[in-house]
């Protein structure tokens, strides 16, 4: 018997969440809301112990007598009583109040708590009550529920199924996670089949699990729960509601009353007590438990409505407002993709046509028939070619369509997968190919992506995938011509071979010919070009992955006669980078596998003529970490390099490239090894050796002065020993001694005079500045001793512990800068001088005494009252200084003490700008004005937008900077007439004073300046201004620093760039600036080239800013331009984005009860519907033509000949009312057009208090603009008529095939059909969700 599990639960109110012990202190009067089976009976037992009580029922605390007082209730199951019992919340709390209880805490179902229930609990117990909602479990407790439910299970692989058929969202559900774990172990872990899962999930959800809750009269069953529910799923969903709400008081467009959306039966609120709603923001607020399953009801509740003989509902009034304008709604994809898995065959072709990728990724696209399933793929051609990334919305989306990849699809995939795209369209095949049983008929299709260089990674990639996931032969052959190949792809491919294969199973010289020529894509470093970040990881993937024996015997390979080929000096050698990077990662497998003791002298072997250019830490490298900690193993290795070594040069050399710079980081000499090695060397009786590693004197402090110094004793005792030892070190000496003198010693016997002297005379200077102050402590104690100032101040600004030490007394110092005001006040200069001052970049040490005084009189009186407004003027002048000796925190007080005096109002601060500022800014020669002041300091934000427009039109010989500077704040705040006014008079001044290009460099800096800004911000820029900007290439690297990727968002105040002017950046510069590649990171450094190709390939995207009408004109202009060849699918992608903006901008969901009156009532419930009314009208017309009980057709001819245009929209316009007008709908003919010869009709409903109306263009097959009517004349209609809707019917009149066509005798056209699919091939494709074509067929032929 299984033990059980409870995990502490987390609980939120509003938008904060509480652990339990955090609720118990945030209230004690609580009501717990959840979902059926969301864990809150167990949470109320934990509760209850945590409070030291029992849980009590609802039902039981009502029933039973409790005569515990002044102790907790904690009463589980109160929707349970509510069920049976309308007042039980009365009687209930009428019985806790009795209680006296320290805690009432008591939880529901959230469909039987509404703010009714809250309003009574306050009324009883005199307190509102916290109401908290269960937080869903995290993934790591989802991993604990499902460890212990199934223990021994592979919960990674679980979620990764369970993520294939996008039921990933509804695992934080206990009990949902519980439902799909047992359905995966049924299922042999593997789901099969996504519409079973559904179906099987809703019945659990509706039915009632704990068996002790009562029951309500009547008792629906589950099958009548799932009925009803799917129902209110549907009616929310087209809606675009979020749930339902159970008082009309809580009622609106979001919640909707439940009453409202189905018929008012007895027991229908029990659907809200069931697992397939959670609770909604409001207490009587109610929601789908997830839009996924929501969705699957609704879908099952339309495709059965639409089935269902005696219901009027159709697919293509369902199709009105799921997709309008044949364009559908984001939020119902979803649901478009249930209804064809679930629908007919009618209906799954009506879905794919709309939206086959919906088709594909949401429902359950196993279901569809054969037929279906082939014009899917062939619409997601369709698809793909009008919009190649048509998947960069939800590009990250993993899911699966087990059972689609059937013998019937197997052509249509082969023709696919050959045709070559750069779309999304093949990858995502390939991924959904994976694990199919169809790879088989196609291998020869992925063998030939997988072996091709001119293939993409991804598309490489995903082949191999899908191939060897199939295959169990020829795998070895792929590997060996992809080895071959060594490209950073073809090598990628072939690790994941490698790894699909099994390092075992494969010829250890297959894996040392992998790794050698994967060796040759680590750089040289003279050609250590840039390179996409992580993109050799798959070689350090795959070495993770060897066992201790292939380890080893690649090391061996690796380094036998491995050396320097290239016959350079180890610094400059480059020929073993690419091994040694190689062999460094085995080395790092092979420390994670073997275990003590490890073999110095094979390490040594596999190490010695590594060679590497850059360090790892321990932290980076197992080999480091290792080498660098075991002092045995390094110091064993160091013996081996070292040992019978007596060549001195030969040493240095192994000293330096071995155990150096170029070796690997583990190898570094720790502290002890140099004792090691000396230690060595002595008891070998090897002088040379030891003599190489005596250390030199250390003449500064810290740690490696102590380890040398306790070297040097320790070799100095050896040498003492043994007489050949001692020559070498008395050489050693010598030598050091002598190359001191030269170095060092002069140098310090200089220095050390010079110090000497120098601290001798600042000891006599501070002992005759004590003797000084001291007798003159009055003068210098009054503040009126100027020298004395001066040192005071930069003492306690700077150096405050120095100042005892000058002068003996630091109360003097501070007291004489307190005292100092009256005294300095005469030398304090006005604003106008402080200006000059900083614009010939010059301070007075006065600026420095008062602020050092004004900082004392701070700390002492705690404001500044009793200093002179104009010395705090000029005080504010120098307040952004800093002063180590100053916090921010004082500076910060001294400031806003300063400003408050000195700027009692506006005016008083945008005084001191103008008399401070301004001077700067008429100074040509200033190279710096302080405009900073008005950006950055926040007292003069509100003359920002002011003093940016009036300086930036009054000093126009700013340098550049400063008039960067300015004219980003004028952007930023000031008024854009004004600062586009001042644009065009200096671009007019510039072209009128230089009409040609000069050699002045400033002039034409700043002509450029203000060209680009007028190119930006004016909205009718003279074309000589962007004449003269695109002449010079270098033009886009401005556009760059403004428009930019990385810089557009820090110009978030100028002007996005338009559409037409992307176009004009793209035509100016495309052919001036070669394509070149990009790298995957930038920056500030990356060469000129690459920024200006980068930006004109990313500026494309700017487009998405334009209005539809504005943008796609463009786009297809730069489509069609053959310049921009490499950014077609981008601009593509973009123009099919604002094609779907486009048709949908004007659309408005239906209301709930405009959806009701919908599916209930066969009402129209938007434009889209009135439109699809209409030609269901015309449909019905068409087959009473043809076989009706009366010859409909012979009254659109008159004596045996046909009639015009005119009479024949008169008939259809009188049939149409007659059908229409009982529904409120009126079809009226276009009087004032008749007389011009034209025949339009308008069909007209109140749609949500509007007047909608709906134009319809009748032409006859005979009329000269039968091809261009539909595009010209309907939109003309639209200007004519206020109220007219974006889209119209264009209605023709198909007499036969004698009758002209389109003006033309010998036309081609046979059928009315025909006609129709010509008409529609010429309709602009913006136009094609907006424009119905309907081609009444009266020809004699049907008479």
């Amino acid at each position: 018997m299984k033990s059980t599990l409870y995990i502490p639960r987390r609980l939120s109110h509003s938008d904060r969440v509480y652990a339990e012990d955090e609720l118990l202190a945030a209230s004690s009067y609580i009501v717990v809301l959840a979902e059926p089976g969301g864990g809150k009976t167990a949470l109320m037992e934990s509760l209850a112990e945590k409070l030291g009580t029992d849980a009590v029922t609802a039902n039981v605390f009502v029933h039973v007598e409790n005569n515990a007082e002044n102790s907790p209730l904690v009463i589980d199951g109160f929707d349970e009583l509510a069920r049976v019992d309308n007042s039980g919340i009365h009687r209930l709390l009428a019985k806790a109040r009795k209680t006296d209880p320290t805690y009432v805490i008591i939880s529901s179902r959230s469909s039987e708590w509404d703010n009714a229930s809250t309003n009574a609990f306050q009324d009883f117990l005199g307190q509102s009550p916290l109401v908290v909602r269960l937080y869903e479990f995290n993934e790591i407790e989802q991993r604990e529920i499902f460890d212990h439910h199934v223990p021994g299970e592979d919960f990674t692989a679980f979620q990764s199924e369970v993520s294939r058929f996008d039921l990933n969202a509804l695992l934080p559900n206990p009990q949902f996670l519980k439902l799909f774990a047992d359905a995966y172990i049924e299922s042999g872990r593997c789901f099969t089949d996504k519409r079973a899962i559904f179906e099987q999930a809703v019945e659990r959800l509706a039915k009632e699990v704990n068996v002790t809750v009562a029951r309500s009269t009547p008792v629906l069953s589950t099958a009548q729960k799932v009925i009803i529910s799917s129902e209110v799923f549907a009616k929310l969903l087209l809606s675009g509601a979020e749930g339902v709400c159970m008082s009309e008081a809580s009622e609106d467009r979001v919640y909707p009353l439940l009453a409202s959306l189905v018929n008012a039966e007895t027991g229908t609120d029990s659907i809200l007590a069931t697992r397939l709603f959670k609770p909604g923001e409001m207490a009587d607020q109610h929601r789908p438990v997830h839009k996924i399953v929501a969705e699957y009801c609704a879908a099952d509740y339309l495709v059965k409505k639409i089935a269902d003989p005696t219901d009027s509902l159709t697919i293509q009034k369902c199709l009105s407002v799921i997709a309008p304008n044949s364009i559908v709604r984001d939020e119902l994809r979803g649901v478009l993709a249930w209804i064809a898995s679930l629908g007919s065959k009618t209906i799954e072709e009506s879905a794919i046509e709309l939206d086959p990728y919906a088709v594909l990724a949401n429902g359950d696209p196993s279901q569809l028939e054969h037929s279906s399933k082939r014009l899917l793929v062939n619409r997601l051609k369709e698809v793909e070619d009008k919009d190649p990334y048509f998947r960069r919305g939800d590009f990250w989306r993993r899911f699966s369509v087990a059972g689609f990849f059937t013998q019937e699809t197997i052509g249509e995939i082969k023709n696919l997968l050959t045709s070559g795209s750069d779309g999304h369209l093949r990858d995502l095949i390939l991924e959904l190919l994976v694990g199919s049983q169809a790879i088989e008929q196609i291998e020869y299709e992925l063998s030939q992506l997988v072996l091709s260089p001119n293939e993409s990674e991804s598309t490489r990639l995903l082949a191999s995938e899908c191939l060897f996931s199939s295959m169990s032969f020829g795998q070895q052959g792929y590997l060996s011509i992809l080895i071959f190949e060594a490209s950073l792809t073809s090598l990628k491919v072939a690790a994941n071979i490698i790894q699909t294969l099994g390092l075992k199973s494969l010829d250890r010289k297959y894996l040392e010919g992998f790794f050698r020529v994967s060796a040759k894509l680590y750089p040289v470093r003279k050609n250590n070009v840039r390179r996409v970040i992580g993109g050799r990881y798959f070689i350090k993937d795959l070495i993770s992955k060897l066992d201790y024996p292939t380890t080893e015997w690649l090391l061996d390979e690796f380094t036998k006669n491995f050396a320097c080929i290239c016959n350079k000096e180890p610094y400059k050698c480059d020929c073993r980078n690419g091994i040694s990077k190689i062999v460094g990662a085995i080395l790092d497998r092979y420390f994670e596998l073997i275990n003590l003791p490890y073999e110095p002298q094979r390490i040594w072997k596999w190490m010695k003529n590594l060679k590497f250019d850059g360090h790892r830490s321990a932290d980076q490298s197992k080999s480091v970490k290792v080498l660098q900690e075991n002092d045995e193993l390094r110091q064993g290795i160091i013996a081996c390099a070292f040992e019978n070594i007596n060549d001195r040069e030969k040493i240095r050399d192994i000293k330096m490239y071995k155990f150096g710079y170029l070796s690997h980081s583990g190898l570094f000499f720790r502290p002890n090894d140099y004792k090691f090695i000396v230690d060595l060397a002595f008891n070998s009786d090897n002088p040379t050796l030891w003599s190489s590693f005596i250390q030199t004197h250390h003449y500064s402090q810290g740690d490696n002065k102590q380890v040398a110094d306790s070297l040097r004793r320790h070799m100095r005792e050896q040498a003492l020993q043994k007489n050949s030892f001692m020559r070498e070190w008395a050489k050693s000496q010598r030598h050091e001694k002598e190359q001191f003198k030269k170095e060092w010693r002069l140098w310090d016997l200089k220095h050390n005079r010079i110090m000497r002297r120098r601290n001798k005379q600042q000891s006599e200077m501070h002992l005759e500045n004590i003797k000084y102050v001291q007798e003159n402590r009055e003068l210098v104690e009054s503040g009126r001793h100027w020298s004395c100032l001066v040192r005071f101040a930069e003492l306690v600004l700077e150096k405050p512990e120095n100042i005892k030490l000058e002068f003996g007394d630091e109360t003097l110092a501070r007291n004489a800068l307190k005292n100092c005001i009256s005294f300095i006040t005469p030398e304090i200069p006005d604003l106008r001088e402080l200006a000059e001052l900083q614009c010939s970049s010059k301070g007075l040490v006065v600026e420095t005494i008062l602020y050092a005084a004004c900082l004392e009189i701070m700390r002492i009186k705690g404001g500044l009252e009793d200093i002179e407004l104009p010395l705090l003027i000029a005080l504010r002048t120098n307040l952004n200084m800093h002063y180590s000796a100053v916090s921010a925190e004082d500076r910060a007080e001294l400031k806003a003490e300063v400003d408050r005096l000195i700027f009692p109002d506006s005016a008083s601060a945008e005084n001191f700008l103008r008399q401070y500022v301004e001077p700067q800014l008429e100074d040509s020669e200033c190279g710096h004005p302080e405009i900073w002041l008005l950006n950055n300091e926040e007292i003069f934000s509100h003359l920002r937008s002011k003093l940016s427009i009036e300086w930036l039109g009054r000093f126009s010989q700013l340098g550049l900077d400063s008039l960067d500077s300015l004219f980003d704040i004028a952007a930023q705040y000031g008024n854009r007439v004004e600062l586009n006014k001042i644009i065009a008079e200096r671009c007019q001044e510039f072209m009128t004073l230089w009409p040609n290009r000069t050699d002045d460099e400033d002039i034409e800096r700043k002509r450029t300046f203000w060209l680009l800004r007028a190119w930006y911000f004016l909205n009718d820029v003279p074309e000589a201004y962007w004449e003269w900007l695109k002449a010079d290439k270098d033009t886009v690297l401005l556009l760059n620093q403004r428009s930019g990727r990385m810089n557009h968002s820090e110009y978030s105040y100028w002007p996005r760039l338009t559409s037409t002017k992307v176009e004009a950046i793209l035509d100016a510069f495309i052919d001036k600036w070669p394509k070149v590649d990009l790298p995957s990171h930038w920056g500030t450094g990356s060469p000129k080239g690459e920024n200006a190709y980068r930006f004109l390939t990313g500026i494309i995207w700017s487009i998405n800013s334009d209005a539809p009408d504005d943008s796609i004109p463009v786009l297809e202009r730069l489509i069609s331009d053959p310049r921009l060849r490499d950014l077609h699918n981008e601009l593509k992608s973009i123009h099919a984005d604002h094609s779907r903006k486009q048709v949908l901008r004007d659309f408005e969901p239906p209301t709930p009860q405009e959806v009701v009156e919908l599916l209930d009532y066969d009402l129209v419930a938007t434009v889209e519907g009135l439109r699809q009314l209409v030609i269901d009208e015309l449909q019905d017309f068409q087959k009473a033509i043809k076989g009706g009980e009366f010859n409909s057709a012979d009254r659109f001819y008159e004596g045996g000949e046909r009639l015009g245009e005119v009479q024949s929209t008169e008939i259809i316009t009188e049939r149409l009312n007659l059908r229409l007008e009982p529904q409120g709908i009126s079809v009226t003919l276009e009087h004032q057009l008749k007389n011009l010869n034209r025949s339009d009709f308008t069909v007209t409903k109140m749609i949500r208090g509007k007047r909608r109306l709906l134009v319809t263009e009748v032409k006859g097959q005979w009329h000269n603009e039968l091809y261009t009517a539909a595009t010209a004349q309907l939109h003309e209609r639209y200007s004519i008529h206020p109220d007219a809707e974006q889209q119209g019917i264009f209605l023709v009149i198909w007499f036969g095939v004698d009758e002209k066509v389109a003006g033309l005798k010998s036309h081609g056209i046979t059928s009315a059909q025909e006609l129709k699919n010509s008409i529609e091939q010429k309709l602009p494709q913006e136009l094609k969700g907006l424009i119905d074509i309907f081609v009444l067929d009266v020809s004699k032929k049907l008479v």
